[in-house]
Parts: C-alpha cells; structure tokens; sequence
C-alpha cells in the first residue's frame, strides 16, 4: 500500500493509516485539479480568447487626422499621450517615406513628429502627467530618428539632424522638469 501511494504522490500519503474507501476517493477528487475536468476549463479559455481576438479585429485604426483633431477636445492631462501617439505614427510615415526616397513627404512629416513632440512635452509640464512616458517615447524616437540619419546621404540629413537636436532639447526639458534641483540652505 505505502509503495502504491508513494507512486501517487504526498497527496495520497496521508491516507497511508485509513482504511476507508470514501476518504481515499475524496483525495483523488482534490487530486484532480485540471485534469478531472480540464476540457471545460480549455474551452472556457479558448472561448475568452477568441472573443479578446474578435475585439481586435473589429477596431477600427484611428488615423493621425482623427488624433489630430481630439487634441482640442480632450483634457490637458490626456494630450501628451495622444501627440505622443501622433509623433510615433508620423515618424513611421517619416521612415517610409525616407526609405522610398519620398524627401518631400518624409520632411512634412518629420517636421510633424517635432511639432507633436514638442506639444507632448508642453502638455506633460503643463498638467504634470505623463512626463515620464513621454520622455521615454521621446528616447526612442531619437534612437529611431538617428537609425534613419544613419541611412541617409550627407545632403539629406540636415533636416534629420535638425529635428534630433529638438527632440533632445523636448527631452531635456522634461527631464528638467521631472527631476528639479532643490537648494538646501
């Protein structure tokens, strides 16, 4: 008996002394866990996921016009993160345009990941929200800006270079921002 139940596990072990057959069958049910009805449980899990998936697929995307024109209607604390979400949707454009060798395109649009950039920021400070994630959203435009840079003939990377050097100032400043110096006298 001990030998069967050291096969089955410490759950079992404490009903090495009892002989009764319902406190053994009781330990088998408690035993069970996802096995004694793990089919009801997947299909539960698959049922959920497949309506997470659905929900996605029924969003519409939000085009940068439609962010654009929510900016005016929503609060100060919510308007970092939509020209935050505009600055990284226009600096995809950015790259696609550089990528196609599209210059004109790429600079309107390059010129709008700055001007959204530089509200994000005005935003943050202002409101006092979303400083931080805006400051990391503008580190990783940076780093995306200068891969493009890296991409580009000498001719062409002056508006790049110009627009790097206005977003680490926008960082800067929220940086100052976040972290202000305190005087101890």
């Amino acid at each position: 008996m001990l030998l069967c139940m050291a096969r089955r596990g410490p759950a079992l072990w404490s009903q090495a002394g009892s002989r009764s057959g319902r406190n053994l069958h009781h330990t088998k049910l408690k035993m069970r866990g996802w096995h004694g009805c793990g089919w009801r449980k997947a299909a539960v899990l698959l049922a959920l996921l497949g309506a997470a998936g659905s929900n996605a697929f029924c969003r519409s995307e939000v085009t940068v016009g439609e962010l654009k024109s929510r900016i005016s209607s929503t609060s100060i604390k919510d308007r970092p993160h939509l020209c935050v979400e505009i600055a990284r949707r226009q600096l995809e454009a950015t790259d696609k345009f550089y990528a196609s060798s599209d210059f004109q395109n790429a600079q309107t649009s390059l010129t709008d990941v700055v001007a959204y950039s530089e509200l994000a920021r005005d935003y943050a400070i202002q409101g006092h929200h979303y400083q931080k994630q805006a400051e990391i959203a503008m580190r990783e435009m940076t780093r995306r800006l200068n891969t493009i840079l890296h991409t580009l003939g000498q001719a062409d990377q002056g508006p790049v270079k110009t627009a790097l050097g206005k977003l680490q100032n926008a960082r800067d400043d929220l940086l100052s921002s976040m972290f202000k110096k305190v005087r101890h006298d």
